[in-house]
């Protein structure tokens, strides 16, 4: 399936912001995972090819999805030697994994950002092809791809779409814009290490993340937007203020510093008071909670005593009077 994004986006941008919001509520039900009865998450639809799609046939989800075909070129064309695994759209972006020795460099995006916009200029038009699953197997695996093969062999449809766009060839159920062309406001943002299939057991991929939107002026709004996320950080932030510290020693467990602890305290002292002014009544009980009435000043660790609240009845009847 091919979609042309030229109208849809001239739709999208004369529209109000309530007409977009009725957009998005009234968009078509996603496919359901008949276990968990959620939305199937665009892995799944990769790695199961479960659904109509490889992702949700939105307009903004088919241009992200897109784009991550085009990064999925570049890379390949910039690092011949690499395996290529999966590449969704995913809420405000996309991301491609990739079997590859050494983590992608800064360097290394601002060079694959370079040669996406050479294949988004050449303008290849995203052509789609069927063939049987079991020629689909032989395909890639004479290509090296070890990832499609696996794919391939843990589903029992007779047959399978791939798409190509200029020298590049997926194994894809699409949808997709009708060519590179439109596939003009993107950003890659960031790397990083991601087990195959997320599994420990299975080899460690090299995920590039990005960006994509129908105009310049909203991929600008959403850069701005993470920059002001990235000033409000709570790690940044802890750090400056000198609020507390984060170790390797218990990553996500902060180590309070002078300053932090004060804070804490005060926040305890003010919750104190706002439930014993509500007639709540505390006790103690056993518990591996980092803050309460049994933590250690100045080291955010506890002592395994800490504090419940209750209402005492006489204070709810009061108060429901």
């Amino acid at each position: 399936m091919v979609v042309t994004l030229d109208r849809l986006v001239a739709q999208w941008e004369s529209a109000s912001l309530t007409q977009r919001r009725s957009a998005v509520r009234n968009r078509p039900s996603l496919p359901i995972n008949t276990k968990t009865s959620a939305p199937l998450s665009e892995e799944e639809r990769h790695l199961k090819l479960t659904g109509d799609f490889d992702c949700d046939p939105s307009p903004l989800a088919t241009l992200r999805h897109s784009t991550s075909h085009v990064m999925a070129q570049a890379v390949k064309r910039l690092f011949p030697a690499v395996r290529v695994a999966i590449g969704p759209a995913i809420e405000d972006g996309f991301y491609y994994d990739f079997a590859k020795g050494e983590p992608f460099t800064p360097e290394d995006l601002v060079k694959v950002e370079e040669v996406m916009r050479e294949i988004a200029k050449a303008d290849h038009p995203f052509d789609r092809q069927e063939m049987s699953r079991e020629d689909a197997i032989r395909f890639f695996r004479e290509r090296g791809e070890p990832f499609k093969v696996e794919i391939l062999e843990g589903i029992a449809a007779p047959r399978v779409s791939l798409y190509r766009q200029g020298d590049f060839i997926d194994l894809c159920r699409g949808p997709h814009v009708a060519s590179t062309g439109h596939v003009k406001h993107f950003k890659l943002l960031s790397s990083s290490g991601a087990y195959w299939r997320g599994d420990e057991r299975n080899p460690m991929l090299q995920r590039i993340y990005g960006t994509a939107w129908p105009t310049k002026d909203e991929l600008d709004k959403h850069l701005w937007r993470l920059e002001e996320a990235k000033k409000r950080d709570h790690r940044k932030l802890g750090r400056e203020l000198d609020l507390f510290e984060l170790h390797d020693v218990s990553p996500g467990a902060p180590f309070w510093l002078p300053n932090g602890w004060t804070v804490v305290r005060e926040l305890e002292r003010f919750v104190r008071e706002a439930l014993d002014a509500r007639g709540y009544q505390k006790s103690p009980r056993r518990s591996s909670s980092t803050s309460g009435c049994g933590s250690s000043r100045g080291t955010g660790t506890t002592t395994g005593k800490t504090c419940s609240w209750s209402r005492s009845r006489s204070s709810s009847s009061a108060s429901s009077r």
